[in-house]
């Protein structure tokens, strides 16, 4: 589904919800997922908050339209995802280009193909050789050597 299909699609099923429903998933999804704050933002009262969010998310009609935002949302990031990396592309390919090679390393891990590790986990049973300078020696199990 393109991002403007799925725009249409959020925008009609919003119209479908009464006021305060509307308020209510607009405000779910505006604070990342949180019914009571939501149901309180829309004007639901205090004491029964958390009830009523609980009610609102089973509702079939704020169920359909917190989905087609979360499609209509996907379709926008896979838009900028191609952008981004059309970009990466384009820095790659341009030898004359000073950031080249973090491009080129940028697509590799994108792609899955990681040359170089960031990160190197490390089992703490596992002796690990440390060489500083003109000290060199092992550690195991937190020991000094």
């Amino acid at each position: 589904m393109s991002a403007g299909d799925a725009k249409a699609q959020t925008v009609e099923l919003l119209e479908g919800l009464t006021p305060k429903r509307r308020k209510f998933a607009q405000e779910y999804l505006a604070n990342g997922g949180n019914g009571r704050k939501a149901a309180l933002a829309a004007g639901f009262a205090a004491g029964g908050a958390d009830q009523t969010a609980c009610k609102l998310l089973k509702d079939t009609r704020v169920r359909a339209y917190l989905a087609a935002s979360e499609r209509e949302l996907a379709a926008r990031v896979e838009v900028d995802a191609q952008m981004v990396l059309k970009g990466l592309v384009e820095v790659a390919q341009d030898p004359d280009h000073r950031d080249r090679v973090k491009a080129l390393v940028a697509l590799g891990k994108v792609r899955g193909v990681d040359l170089f590790e960031d990160r190197v986990k490390v089992d703490g049973a596992q002796p690990v050789q440390i060489i500083v300078g003109s000290f060199a020696g092992v550690v195991t199990g937190g020991e000094r050597p």
